[in-house]
C-alpha cells in the first residue's frame, strides 16, 4: 500500500492513481471496488489498452461477463496484441460455452505471440477438444521436432492419432514410450483412452486394472481414482465404489 500511495502521489499511471488503487483492490479480491477504480481511471485516461484489460478482468472475476467482453474488446481495439486481453476474452467465451469464439481468440493470440508456450498449449488444448484435431496434430508434430523429450506433447500426439482413427500409429507411440520409460499414470491413461476410442473396452479396463495391480501397495490415490472414473464411464457403479474406497484408504488409512 505504501508503494501505491507513492505512485499515486507521483501520478505515475497518468490517472490520479486510480489504476494503482484498482490493482490493489483486485489482488485482495475486492472486485466491485476494483471496477469502480478502473472506471475512474479510464475516465481520466480512456486511451489505455492495459486499463481496459484490467477493467475486463475485474468484471469477469465479478461474474459480469458481458461487461468484461466489452472491456476486453476495447483493449484489443487499442492494441490488438494485448495478450492478457486476448486470454481474458477467450475465458469469457469459454464461460459462455461459445467455444468457436474462444478458439478464434486463442488462434489470434498464438499469431501475435508464437513463442509464448503458455498461450500455445492453452490454444492446443482448446483446438483438440473443440476445433480441428488434425490442425492441432500438425502443430504438435512440429513441436516434437524441437522438443523430442517433451513427454506430454508426445502422448498428446498419440491421442490425436487415435482421435483421427489412426490407431496403429497411436498405439506404437504409447507402447514405445512405455517400453522406454516404464508405466506411469500418464501413459497408461492415454493407452486406455486409445482402446476406449477403438471400443475395445475389455483392453481399456484390463490396462488400468493391471497397472493398479502391478503397483500393489504402491498404488496412489490418483491411480485408484483413474480406475474409478473409468468404471463410472462404463456404468459399473459397484466397481467404481470399490475403487473410490481404495483411493480414500490410500489418502486416509
Amino acid at each position: 500500500k505504501t508503494l501505491v500511495d507513492q505512485a499515486v502521489a507521483l501520478n505515475l499511471d497518468l490517472a490520479n492513481g486510480h489504476f494503482y488503487h484498482g490493482r490493489l483492490e483486485l489482488v485482495q479480491n475486492y472486485y466491485d471496488k476494483a471496477i469502480v477504480a478502473f472506471q475512474s481511471g479510464l475516465k481520466a485516461r480512456p486511451i489505455y489498452s492495459d486499463g481496459w484489460q484490467l477493467l475486463g478482468s475485474a468484471q469477469r472475476l465479478a461474474g459480469r461477463i458481458s461487461d468484461a467482453q466489452a472491456s476486453y474488446q476495447r483493449a484489443l481495439e487499442q492494441r490488438p496484441s494485448n495478450m492478457d486481453a486476448l486470454r481474458g476474452l477467450a475465458q469469457c467465451y469459454a464461460q459462455q460455452r461459445n467455444h468457436a469464439e474462444a478458439l478464434r481468440v486463442l488462434r489470434d493470440a498464438t499469431n501475435f505471440a508464437p513463442n509464448d508456450a503458455n498461450i500455445l498449449y492453452q490454444y492446443l488444448a482448446y483446438e483438440e477438444q473443440y476445433g480441428q484435431p488434425q490442425r492441432a496434430l500438425d502443430i504438435r508434430l512440429r513441436l516434437a521436432q524441437a522438443e523430442p523429450k517433451n513427454t506430454q506433447n508426445l502422448l498428446a500426439i498419440a491421442f490425436l492419432h487415435a482421435r483421427l482413427q489412426r490407431f496403429p500409429q497411436a498405439l506404437k507411440i504409447v507402447q514405445d514410450h512405455i517400453a522406454a520409460e516404464g508405466k506411469n499414470i500418464a501413459n497408461i491413461q492415454i493407452l486406455a483412452s486409445i482402446y476406449t476410442l477403438q471400443e475395445q473396452h475389455d483392453k481399456a479396463q484390463g490396462t488400468l486394472v493391471d497397472y493398479v495391480n502391478e503397483k500393489g501397495a504402491a498404488a496412489t490415490t490418483e491411480d485408484w481414482l483413474l480406475l474409478a472414473k473409468y468404471y463410472l464411464t462404463r456404468q459399473n457403479q459397484e466397481s467404481a465404489k470399490l475403487a473410490f474406497d481404495r483411493a480414500i484408504k490410500v489418502e486416509d488409512p
